[in-house]
């Protein structure tokens, strides 16, 4: 899914609703969008973030990041920039509003 269709927000949207359902090894690439809270029902899951100012990162699966394998790579400047947070369950990640974040999944 893209959720980055433009760069300009929908001015109309007053709120952003998701659900997501995630397996070990299954990930969102890097996109934006306005604040969202999301709260973690079941299982881990890490988040990487980069500030707004960051150029959109390639697409690929995130989860490379962690584990150290795979083709996806960030570049220097992105490395230094990238922040990351391990979700558990009963714990709510805030999304700031146009920082790039991207998941992956830890447990089924």
């Amino acid at each position: 899914i893209d959720y980055e269709l433009s760069d300009k927000k929908n001015e109309n949207a007053s709120s952003f609703h998701v659900f997501s359902a995630m397996v070990k090894g299954s990930y969102h690439v890097f996109h934006k969008h306005a604040e969202a809270q999301i709260y973690q029902i079941h299982g881990r899951k890490i988040w990487y973030f980069l500030p707004p100012a960051s150029k959109r990162p390639s697409k690929g699966n995130p989860c490379d990041l962690m584990m150290g394998t795979g083709t996806f790579k960030l570049t220097d400047e992105e490395s230094r920039s990238l922040s990351s947070v391990l979700q558990q369950p009963g714990d709510t990640v805030i999304v700031p509003d146009g920082w790039y974040h991207a998941t992956c999944g830890l447990d089924d």
